[in-house]
């Protein structure tokens, strides 16, 4: 019921968006331009912004902040910041309206973490649109949309070369669904690119692939971490 869920509101906040041309993002260029403390490109500044649904953000500067995220402390190996307490709220708001408000008070906290997150930023168009907010619902689900725009221009997804470039694999959902894709919940590896299969083919004749290459790298630098750290913890004890 959950899924049927997320699916229905996904639909009805990230509807779909029109083809365009791609381009895989430039991670040096872009950890240059959000590294400069005095540039209004500067991530903590385009950050706070984000959070601001009333201010304008272009193309270039959502580009800056989804891939930017991975250069932060925040970005962890959560696939999701949502927790089952999360789903919990969401299924009252579903048959409770007086719990809509603990839902956004919830989302509130989430995004602050991790705002670039498309599945928090429908969240909150959701519950601001739930609550009667309609401005304000369509400003968030304007970001909700100029983070998946980020994606859908990093490449085609019709092969490795130009796959999506995801910053977590939970994402690769609601490229899907602006395409009114959905996935089958099958998943696997295919060289360096991760593909999932589709429940139906509408635009696309195989698997999607996606390239998720800083979440990987991310993993092995926790890995090698907790390796380093369980090391330290040994030689302290035969110590």
């Amino acid at each position: 019921m959950i899924r049927f869920l997320l699916l229905a509101l996904l639909t009805a906040l990230c509807g779909n968006l029109l083809a365009q041309d791609w381009c895989a993002p430039d991670l040096g260029a872009i950890k240059k331009a959000v590294s400069k403390k005095k540039s209004e490109q500067y991530y903590p500044l385009l950050y706070a912004r984000l959070l601001q649904p009333q201010e304008p953000i272009s193309p270039e500067e959502y580009e800056l902040l989804y891939y930017g995220f991975a250069l932060t402390p925040s970005y962890d190996l959560r696939d999701s910041v949502m927790t089952n307490r999360s789903y919990d709220l969401l299924l009252e708001a579903s048959t409770d309206s007086t719990a809509i408000d603990r839902l956004a008070d919830h989302v509130d906290s989430l995004l602050l973490a991790r705002a670039v997150d498309p599945q928090l930023l429908f969240f909150k168009a959701y519950c601001a649109m739930v609550l009667g907010h309609k401005e304000e619902a369509e400003l968030w689900r304007a970001r909700c949309l100029g983070i998946v725009d980020v994606i859908r221009r990093s490449g085609d997804g019709l092969s490795c070369k130009s796959a999506w470039h995801l910053l977590y694999p939970a994402h690769h959902m609601y490229v899907l669904e602006s395409y009114d894709e959905v996935p089958d919940g099958k998943q696997w590896y295919e060289g360096k690119c991760w593909r999932t299969g589709l429940r139906e083919y509408e635009q696309y004749a195989k698997a999607p692939y996606y390239n998720v290459d800083l979440w990987i790298e991310n993993l092995e630098v926790w890995e090698k971490d907790k390796a380093d750290k369980r090391k330290l913890s040994t030689v302290l004890v035969e110590e």
